[in-house]
């Protein structure tokens, strides 16, 4: 072995013993806690060893909602991402605060009940769990994020929004739970209107069936102006905005709704298609020929 291969090779070793540091980490990392007192707490937690956590906790008289140094997330809102369902089971029965928010001064400031929301990782038995241990429902983000433009803005998203991108099973569990249907904040939309943007009629019609609020206006803006106006719409106009091709789930779910809405008097068939929805069908559904977009026109 040459001069040049084996300082290549002592190099590499050495690279490869370099700890990260802690802010290149990502907040589902369980070394975010290693160099403080609840690392033995962190990889027990990691472990899902119930054993460990009680005598960390009990014994060695860790804080169970003890905080890592970047994010200040507890190890209940780590376990519930990752997914450690023994874990959050025993760090609640310990006395772990389900509502407790992460750093809200540079971060997203969400509880582990939202982020049992707003990841697919977390089991629906997660969220359980925490409902039953008092989460709330409505869990509200409190922190700020980057707008895209360089600027640090609020995030206020909240459980219901959130879970109707990730689980139908979460959303149950909300609405069980008391979560408020209608709710929208400053910078989420309401749950039904998510419904519509992520493709869910299924859960848009469940929504509708418990109560949320198919009167409604929605906010729309118009990008062939100048400044970009906004305008309100209804839900047949956001509706007519949904195109899915005819016979699929999402086309039949979709039809469910419309038909839920009829019975209330608000008749889809009679509302007007919006401006681009023609260009939109032309690109998305992409009809052989006229008569199939007639029909398709006629039928979505």
């Amino acid at each position: 072995m040459n001069m040049r291969h084996l300082l290549f090779l002592v190099l590499f070793v050495c690279s490869s013993c370099t700890e990260p540091n802690v802010k290149d980490m990502l907040g589902d990392d369980f070394r975010l806690y290693k160099h403080t007192p609840a690392w033995s707490l962190a990889k027990a937690v990691e472990d899902e060893d119930t054993t460990e956590i009680s005598k960390q906790v009990l014994q060695m008289h860790i804080s169970v909602d003890y905080r890592d140094p970047e994010y200040k997330q507890t190890l209940l809102m780590l376990a519930t991402r990752t997914n450690k369902i023994e874990s959050v089971k025993k760090l609640l029965e310990l006395g772990a605060n389900p509502n407790a928010h992460n750093d809200s001064t540079k971060y997203f400031g969400q509880s582990a009940v939202l982020l049992a929301c707003r990841f697919t990782r977390p089991s629906s038995k997660i969220l359980a769990l925490l409902l039953k241990y008092g989460g709330n429902p409505n869990s509200t983000a409190c922190g700020v994020q980057e707008n895209g433009l360089g600027e640090i803005v609020p995030i206020r998203d909240f459980a219901l929004s959130a879970a109707v991108f990730s689980s139908f099973e979460k959303v149950k569990l909300l609405v069980d739970a008391g979560a408020n249907i209608n709710y929208a904040t400053s910078t989420e939309n309401c749950a039904i209107e998510n419904c519509m943007i992520f493709d869910r009629m299924d859960i848009m019609l469940y929504l509708l069936q418990k109560g949320a609020d198919y009167r409604r206006k929605f906010t729309e803006i118009d990008l062939d102006k100048p400044d970009y106006p906004t305008f309100e719409v209804d839900i047949l106009y956001k509706l007519r905005k949904c195109v899915y091709p005819i016979g699929s789930k999402e086309y039949t779910d979709k039809m469910k709704v419309v038909n839920f809405l009829k019975k209330k008097g608000l008749d889809y068939w009679k509302s007007p298609i919006p401006s681009g929805m023609y260009g939109v069908i032309m690109r998305d559904i992409a009809p052989k020929n006229k008569a199939d977009f007639d029909y398709y026109i006629k039928h979505y």
